[in-house]
């Protein structure tokens, strides 16, 4: 499997670029309606090994939120930023933990420097994965 990062300095310091799209869906039975929306998004971290299989850096995150999945109408768009920690527990299993939070953004809804509107201010991710 291709992992999407790149060791910059072998065992020292590793790059990633991740793409997001992510859609959603919300079913409203009272009126019988459906919402559908569209995230997407361009990722980059850098972070630096401080201890073998233990892995500290920071993530850049630019998502831009579109109502209806074909990216029918624009919604806003929100820059995030943020420490992130990686941990190799096992052979197979690791853990990754981020937070960040919105420095930039606008919501087509509601004027500000922050898209409040479509992303919240903060944002945090715990994601344990295995390999098998």
């Amino acid at each position: 499997m291709k992992r999407p990062d790149r060791e910059l300095i072998p065992e020292k310091l590793v790059a990633a670029v991740n793409f997001l799209y992510q859609p959603e869906w919300t079913n409203f039975p009272a009126t019988g309606t459906t919402e559908h929306d569209v995230t997407l998004g361009l990722a980059g971290a850098m972070m630096a090994q401080v201890l073998p299989g233990v892995l500290i850096g920071g993530e850049a995150r630019y998502l831009r939120k579109y109502e209806g999945f074909g990216l029918d109408m624009f919604a806003g768009h929100a820059l995030f930023v943020g420490p992130t920690i990686y941990m190799q527990l096992s052979e197979r299993s690791r853990l990754t933990a981020a937070w960040s939070f919105q420095v930039a953004g606008r919501s087509t809804a509601m004027p500000g420097s922050l898209d409040l509107v479509s992303f919240e201010r903060h944002q945090a991710r715990l994601i344990y994965g295995i390999n098998f």
